[in-house]
């Protein structure tokens, strides 16, 4: 795959966005090795272009680098998802509330087209969606937080997608929220952002011990790769 810049876009830019797509549609899984010659062979790119890419994957917590080992795809526990989810709820609540004061009518269109590509299944989105409104917070550490804390979270939502979830569904979830935005109640918007990220997540914490297990309990492990590409 020989790739040529497009304008305004470098090489490891190109390298890094369909990486991250492979990892969120479950071409890569949980635990699949990252080889940086492999992949440069793949690319046509030199090691080092790779080694950026891979360091911006690490930077958004989608994959992590074992000493003497190699780059691997995060795989996270059950634990750690949980752990993630305690977290979250409380700083993105508190970017919904910030945003909530701040967003326009030009917001609130952009997030409605994104509630579209929500339901034509569109990889990024459901973040998309949500990292408009940390944006539109206006605070910056905020943003960057949440930002590394939940793409692992998303990739994790996005294995089992076709399995688990229906695409008009997930937008008319969105959609709920979008309308409590613009609804402009603070309290009834956080909320529904915190009820939306407990129902996102359960189905899992039972059955799985990691994600890796469960890529294997939906059966993402026995199909050739070209079948995992939705």
């Amino acid at each position: 795959m020989d790739l040529k810049p497009l304008q305004g876009v470098s090489v490891t830019s190109q390298i890094f966005q369909e990486l991250k797509r492979e990892i969120c549609y479950g071409i890569r899984l949980p635990g699949d090795a990252l080889g940086e010659m492999t992949l440069a062979k793949r690319f046509c790119v030199s090691q080092a272009s790779i080694r950026q890419a891979l360091l911006e994957l690490e930077y958004h917590g989608l994959v992590v680098k074992r000493p003497q080992r190699g780059t691997f795809v995060v795989n996270l526990s059950r634990v750690e998802l949980s752990e993630r989810i305690v977290v979250r709820i409380p700083l993105e609540t508190l970017a919904w509330e910030l945003a909530q004061q701040k967003m326009g009518e030009t917001d609130f269109e952009h997030l409605d087209r994104l509630v579209e590509s929500i339901a034509r299944d569109e990889f990024e989105a459901d973040y998309s969606f949500h990292a408009h409104v940390w944006r539109c917070a206006g605070n910056d550490t905020l943003f960057r937080t949440l930002d590394q804390l939940t793409a692992s979270m998303f990739a994790f939502i996005n294995l089992s997608r076709n399995v688990l979830h229906n695409g008009a569904a997930r937008a008319e979830a969105h959609r709920k929220l979008a309308d409590g935005l613009k609804a402009r109640g603070s309290s009834a918007c956080c909320k529904l952002i915190r009820n939306h990220i407990d129902d996102a997540y359960a189905h899992f914490g039972r059955d799985y011990r990691d994600c890796r297990e469960l890529a294997e309990q939906l059966g993402l492990f026995h199909k050739p790769v070209e079948e995992r590409v939705p």
